[in-house]
């Protein structure tokens, strides 16, 4: 299986890839990663926002973060990504996919930047399935 060498690597701002890559991917899309291993399927996309990343790494310094999603997710509110505040904030500010496993496996999160291109319905990662983050990790 060839890595991720070339092409649209979104693997970095310092590149400026990863708006393109992440822009590329729809719902629904195939996600694999770096060994060509299925994770499951895209059923969120979320372009980065550093403001909003900000404000997550601030609330995380300040230890609130946790209490305020759980209540605001209680009312219907949004609170994606459901990881650790300390990983939520580069989710946010770097932009990312959501994957679903499927009916018995975790929810995962790949980084834009962890997109290394997309083709065709697939999606290809430079990151290993379980090195994503996921939605029962703690910190």
């Amino acid at each position: 299986m060839e890595r991720a060498s070339g092409g649209d690597r979104g693997i970095g701002a310092q590149f400026g890839g990863e708006t393109e890559s992440i822009s590329r991917v729809k719902k629904g899309m195939t996600v694999r990663d770096v060994d060509g291993k299925k994770v499951g399927k895209v059923n969120l996309i979320r372009l980065g926002d550093p403001e909003a990343g900000m404000a997550a790494q601030e609330k995380a310094a300040l230890g609130q973060g946790l209490l305020v999603d759980e209540f605001s997710h209680g009312f219907g509110g949004s609170d994606e990504p459901h990881v650790p505040d300390s990983i939520r904030a580069r989710l946010i500010t770097a932009g990312f996919i959501r994957v679903d496993g499927g009916l018995f496996c975790r929810t995962r999160y790949a980084i834009a930047d962890q997109i290394a291109r997309v083709e065709g319905d697939d999606v290809h990662l430079i990151a290993r399935k379980h090195d994503l983050p996921t939605t029962h990790m703690t910190e």
